[in-house]
């Protein structure tokens, strides 16, 4: 007589439950630490720039190429506000190397940056005029270059001297989100490049 083996949940071997992270979440973590690296090098870029031994320091009117655009900047002003503070104006040159129309890049992440000297804040460009006006948001993809103004806030606490440094932060065209969900590549701060930057001769104008 055949002897049935035994089955039903009573007999069934336990399984052991599989202890093993799932691939996406190792994927999430590298993911975030790199962002986070990136953004911790690029505060302490915009804190003053001086963190880093390897900055590029170039002469005024010297072309710095951004990979996005193409800057010549050659002089700075500053002028004192009614709250304090001073606005100051980098007067240059851009041109756009691409085959389509490129806006320069403002805020936190942006193309310039400013400060009065070593071991003082920086402040990041707020705003641009190009070819002379306020209402051009794009460099032509003509490969010319046009005239521009771009513009910065900084802590009235700030003495000025008779120069302002001034940096252009290279950009690279990729996905920075994790694991590549954002809507697609588009420029962003290439936190591995090298920090060039001119030092500009300023004139302190009247108080507004």
């Amino acid at each position: 007589m055949d002897v049935l083996t035994p089955s039903g949940p009573e007999s069934d071997t336990p399984v052991a439950p599989d202890s093993s992270t799932p691939a996406w979440v190792g994927r999430l973590v590298v993911g975030v630490a790199a962002v986070l690296i990136a953004a911790i090098g690029i505060v302490a870029a915009l804190g003053g720039f001086e963190q880093r031994a390897d900055h590029l320091q170039l002469a005024p009117g010297t072309e710095i190429d951004a990979n996005n655009l193409v800057f010549s900047l050659e002089h700075a002003t500053a002028q004192r506000t009614s709250s304090g503070s001073w606005t100051v104006v980098v007067s240059g040159q851009v041109r756009n190397p691409h085959p389509e129309p490129l806006a320069p890049i403002v805020g936190d992440y942006g193309n310039l940056v400013v400060r009065p000297a070593v071991h003082t804040q920086a402040a990041v460009v707020s705003a641009f005029a190009l070819g002379g006006t306020w209402r051009r948001a794009y460099v032509p993809p003509t490969n010319r270059p046009i005239p521009f103004e771009a513009t910065f806030t900084l802590d009235g606490q700030d003495q000025l001297g008779d120069t302002m440094d001034c940096a252009v932060f290279s950009m690279e065209y990729t996905d920075p989100t994790i694991l590549g969900l954002g809507s697609g590549p588009y420029w962003n701060v290439d936190s591995y490049a090298r920090v060039q930057y001119a030092t500009l001769p300023l004139t302190v104008l009247p108080q507004q």
